[in-house]
């Protein structure tokens, strides 16, 4: 059901409710603004979402669709419906249908049709096991993340949180651990002076190596010592690291494992990316997700490493968000409710409402008269409104911008005012006829969420006198660029593990790092007993399933995933004929079964405590076997593949425009898409796994481009009685003020329960909306 939205004008409309649009709506009103968040589903987030298993099997079912009318011309008075869902029932990502415009277009306006997606990603592929159905129960019992993240505890974000009070609104967990693939086994990143003499895989040279590499980052953090320079250059880091002196392996675990790099910086030569499949330009578009790590990056993404561990007293560089990375989007979206934003979920935006220049010039001009202003105008006196729509003097126009955005077409039919609509990239690319000619496809990152019936890494053997240790259930691990995959059983050392190699063992083949984030029930985004597998990697090629089907069959047990047709009904297919199967499957060789080397606490003897069972197979899970050797002591098993799912998405965090026809010393002209004036496009998600700091940065950037001189959110005040007073900010920061007779403030917790309140009375007018009984 698509509602009436009261009132129907706004200074600003926010397109979505991610977190660069929450950010942006939150600074606005805290700017005195009147502002109007609508997501088009019911849930919050947009490309940073979480959401359930219904949604994505959903958005296969659209993707089918589409794949077979393609060819069919979309008319011009068309409207985006999704649709069915398999299950027959609605779920959080369901798109209600469009009605027809309730209001005449004014006269000198058009409509630039927006055809919104629940999920913005493609390429998906579903897998599941026999028996492993969808269903009423995947709504409650999983929370998936459309683009999964682990925060660090000293990045800009979780200062931002406290800033703005918004970290009342979620929970935490640091993350147990972190794992690098490396000499056929995986390991802990030896990441403080504790972990590097523990690890007996490193030699004493090494040892002494890398303390001194890890005091001169120190020392340069105080603008000393020998790395001062070349850790504020833009030399590349790899050889920096390679100029100190530290072994192939030890670069891995600093690029990689502490840095987190998201591409290869050690690129393979040309010839042998040939040879693995790799086109240059597939090299280009995956080095564009994560780009070179330059020495002053390197040295940042140090700091905040090292700063981060042990923050909140846990010693970990990372936590993560229980109830999904989705939360994070939704603690902005309560901020902005409680300081006045009006919030509509379950209603897309099907058209802007856009007029041509000269009425819209005409119109300015006449606001200008009344005193209205304009948000447009916001180019510090550089030039009015009407200047700018011309193009003239007072404020370089895009050429392109033949148009002013004045308001919205809800679904409802009904029309919205606005004076300045705000959007995210993924939105904006489903606006028609706005994509520029000219503007290169975006780079993409490859995503896997898998279901697995056990962690990833077994829990150590405890005493007779100590209970069991309980497995790890949050962790986060790298498989390095070319890994080699996992060894025999006990051959940890360098030379047993080449001689493995040259024995005709194979590799993973992986092109650039695949991230691995495991998380367990502790988060509350499964139940007691599975665990979630998030994979990603730089897409290289024009399949996820292929970016990251090895590294998955690797790391666990793929022996019963059949690929599902049809998301209906899982089950069906997965224990269907092998009609379902890609018919690749008639070409695998028959698999081995090897033991794992693992060290999970990091002493490097390789106990059988942490073995698992490996299938050096082919990556199509028909073939895979999970049959262990006679020869040797029966292993722990792999957690077994569930249920998978891999898709693409696009990385879009560096489109980082002001609004469209503004002055922004021409960055308009080299915008990607063609946009009205008024409308600012905020940047998407990354691609990365580890922080929101580019995403911060480049939706803060934009923010200025578009209203320079207006506050940025971590500039606002939030005071004790959520309008940001002087005297509040004083007394909440503990600086001082009184209650007038020279006695002690009031507590903090009355302003609180304020805001408690008013949080409890949007839960209770949202929660009467979803039951159909009105407000």
């Amino acid at each position: 059901m698509a509602w009436t939205i009261t009132p129907s004008k706004f200074d600003v409309v926010v397109i979505g409710s991610g977190l660069p649009e929450c950010l942006v709506a939150a600074s606005l009103l805290k700017a005195g603004r009147d502002v109007l968040i609508i997501d088009a589903v019911d849930t919050y987030g947009t490309d940073f979402a979480s959401f359930t298993p219904a949604a994505l099997d959903d958005a296969i079912v659209q993707q089918q669709q589409q794949l077979t009318s393609h060819a069919a011309a979309v008319s011009e008075t068309s409207r985006y419906v999704p649709a069915p869902v398999p299950s027959g029932e609605e779920h959080e990502h369901s798109m209600p249908k469009c009605s027809s415009i309730s209001e005449p277009v004014p006269p000198g306006c058009r409509l630039l049709r927006l055809r919104q997606r629940a999920l913005p990603v493609s390429d998906i592929h579903a897998f599941a096991a026999p028996g492993e159905r969808g269903g009423p129960g995947d709504r409650r019992g999983y929370i998936l993340d459309l683009v999964p993240k682990l925060v660090y505890q000293s990045e800009p974000l979780v200062d931002l949180l406290v800033h703005c009070r918004c970290h009342h609104y979620l929970e935490f967990k640091a993350v147990e651990g972190s794992y690098i693939l490396q000499d056929g086994g995986i390991h802990p990143v030896p990441a403080g002076r504790a972990d590097i003499f523990r690890d007996r895989r490193l030699s004493l040279s090494d040892k002494r190596v890398l303390m001194r590499f890890i005091q001169g980052c120190v020392e340069a953090r105080g603008g000393q010592g020998h790395l001062k320079d070349v850790l504020a250059s833009s030399q590349p880091l790899a050889q920096i690291l390679a100029a100190e002196g530290l072994s192939p392996r030890l670069r891995q675990v600093i690029l990689y494992g502490i840095a987190m790099c998201d591409s290869d910086q050690e690129p393979t030569p040309a010839a042998v990316a040939a040879d693995n499949g790799i086109t240059a330009a597939d090299a280009d578009a995956a080095a564009a997700v994560g780009g070179v790590m330059t020495g002053a990056g390197g040295g940042a993404a140090l700091d905040l490493f090292t700063t981060s561990q042990g923050r909140f007293g846990h010693e970990a560089a990372f936590m993560v968000p229980s109830y999904g990375s989705g939360s994070v989007a939704e603690a902005f979206v309560r901020l902005c409710a409680v300081h006045g934003a009006v919030t509509i979920l379950r209603q897309p935006v099907q058209a802007l409402l856009v007029m041509e220049v000269k009425e819209a010039v005409a119109a300015v001009a006449a606001a200008s008269d009344n005193g209205a202003g304009s948000v447009l105008s916001h180019n510090n006196g550089g030039g009015d409104d009407a200047d700018r729509l011309n193009g003239s003097d007072g404020g370089a126009a895009s050429s392109t911008a033949a148009c002013s955005c004045v308001g919205i077409v809800t679904a409802a039919g009904q029309v919205v005012r606005c004076k300045t609509v705000v959007a995210g990239t993924g939105t904006i690319s489903c606006l028609e006829d706005v994509l520029s000619p000219s503007a290169p496809p975006p780079p993409y990152v490859s995503r896997a969420i898998v279901v697995l019936d056990g962690p990833l890494l077994p829990a150590p053997h405890g005493s007779a006198a100590q209970p069991q240790p309980v497995p790890k259930s949050l962790l986060t691990m790298v498989v390095p660029p070319h890994s080699d995959g996992l060894a025999l059983e006990g051959q940890a050392s360098e030379t047993a593990v080449a001689a493995w190699a040259a024995a005709g063992s194979t590799g993973i083949g992986n092109p650039h790092p695949v991230r691995v984030l495991q998380e367990g029930a502790s988060t509350c985004v499964c139940p007691a007993g599975r665990f979630l597998l998030y994979l990603s990697t730089p897409a290289t090629s024009s399949s996820s399933y292929d970016d990251l089907w090895n590294t998955l069959a690797k790391l666990t047990d793929t022996t019963d995933l059949r690929e599902v047709r049809s998301p209906a009904c899982p089950s069906a297919s997965a224990t269907s004929s092998s009609s379902n199967i890609s018919t690749a499957a008639a070409n695998v060789n028959t698999s081995t079964s090897t033991k794992i080397y693992t060290d999970g606490d990091g002493d490097g003897d390789g106990d059988d405590n942490n073995c698992a069972v490996v299938n050096t197979t082919d990556k199509h899970p028909a073939t895979d076997s999970a049959a262990t050797s006679s020869s040797s002591p029966t292993p722990r098993t792999r957690p077994r593949a569930l249920r998978a799912w891999f898709y693409r998405q696009p990385v879009q965090h560096r489109m980082v425009p002001a609004i469209a026809g503004a002055a922004a010393g021409g960055a308009a002209e080299a915008l990607a898409y063609q946009l009205p004036v008024g409308v600012l496009q905020l940047p998407g998600p990354d691609g990365g796994l580890a922080g929101y700091s580019q995403v911060l940065e480049a939706t803060k950037a934009a923010y200025r481009a578009a209203f320079p001189g207006v506050q940025w959110l971590a500039e606002a005040t939030f005071g004790r009685h959520g309008a940001g007073g002087a005297e509040g900010d004083e007394e909440e920061e503990g600086i001082g003020g009184d209650n007038g007779d020279g006695g002690p403030a009031p507590a903090p917790a009355v302003e609180e329960a304020e805001e408690d309140a008013a949080i409890d009375e949007l839960t209770s007018a949202v929660a009467r909306l979803q039951g159909g009984q009105g407000v």
